[in-house]
């Protein structure tokens, strides 16, 4: 199993977006298209599971860096910018940034991490910005209002020099508007890259975050082709080999899933359980209050490949039956 591990660069004001970014990592890492190949590390400052201990003898960066993790040491570099720039740093220990400034924390952490891309250390960095309107309370302390001036005028020379003559694109921003816009596409995008960095292959369609893989017409690997078309069309006696390579195969939807686990419980270490066809009686249900009896079976069938054929117009089935019936 890899480990990727995800960097959270971010001012004090952006709170509920590192709670998004925090609860989409942990769901997506548990879809069935990346939980049995990968496991999503999320590095951030308040992470509330493992609080940074500071010292007082040194500005706490030190400890964000040696505690909760380098953001040039990762695969995955984010910064969430909201109408705060952050904090400086002290230039006798962290040096100041190319236009002179002090580096603020999450300036210093986004360059890290862009000095490591450089180097092929850091796969990507992505930086979110939210657009929602600037805005304070008419009683807001007079200082208060020149410091939260100060800082928005800062956030805003930082995107200003991501453009440059002419307004040329020098840098991609990510913008957004409130929650649920960052929630969409941040979980949409992070699912394009783990798929594509990681896995080589398109993900899953989603309808959200907190949804598995639903999609029936994920891509199948040839074992996985093989051992479908066995049990749904041919009915031929299922090769040991063959189960097994599907067992360890990529789970890329709905459908690779359920072969899995098919392979998973076919195996003599997990109970092996009875690979033949289990006969299917086709029930009726005449409805409550039906001059016939409710419930009466038309029909037996020895093959699923035959009665499917038989009622083709149908669009779904139920299977019923008793634990240890054969359902599987």
């Amino acid at each position: 199993m890899t480990t990727v591990r995800i960097f959270l660069a971010s001012p004090a004001d952006t709170a509920p977006a590192r709670e998004i970014i925090s609860q989409l990592v942990h769901d997506i890492g548990q879809e069935p298209a990346y939980r049995t190949t990968l496991r999503l590390e999320l590095l951030r400052w308040d992470d509330p599971t493992r609080p940074v201990p500071c010292s007082f003898l040194r500005n706490p960066q030190r400890e964000v860096v040696d505690y909760a993790g380098d953001p040039g040491e990762c695969h995955l570099v984010i910064g969430l910018f909201r109408h705060v720039f952050g904090s400086p740093l002290p230039v006798e220990d962290w040096g100041s940034s190319p236009d002179g400034d002090p580096w603020t924390g999450t300036e210093w952490e986004l360059h890290r991490g862009i000095e490591a891309a450089r180097n092929g250390k850091v796969k990507e960095v992505w930086v979110y910005r939210d657009l929602t309107k600037f805005e304070m309370a008419a009683d807001t302390p007079t200082d208060e209002i020149a410091r939260r001036t100060m800082n928005l005028v800062k956030v805003g020379q930082f995107f200003e020099a991501c453009r440059g003559a002419q307004f040329s694109i020098l840098r991609g921003i990510n913008e957004y508007v409130g929650p649920e816009d960052l929630s969409e596409k941040f979980g949409r995008r992070l699912r394009e890259w783990l798929s594509k960095t990681f896995l080589s292959v398109p993900p899953a369609t989603q309808a959200s975050s907190t949804i598995a893989a639903t999609r029936t017409d994920d891509p199948l690997n040839p074992d996985q082709r093989a051992l479908l078309d066995c049990l749904l069309q041919f009915d031929d006696p299922l090769d040991d080999a063959l189960v097994e390579r599907v067992r360890t195969s990529p789970v890329l939807g709905t459908r690779s899933y359920l072969l899995a686990r098919y392979a998973y419980w076919s195996g003599s270490a997990h109970g092996r359980h009875d690979r033949q066809f289990v006969n299917l009686d086709l029930l009726i249900d005449h409805r409550p209050g039906s001059a016939a009896e409710r419930f009466s079976v038309e029909q037996r069938y020895d093959s699923l490949k035959t009665l499917v054929a038989a009622h083709g117009d149908v669009g779904a089935w139920v299977l019923v039956g008793d634990p240890g019936c054969g359902k599987s």
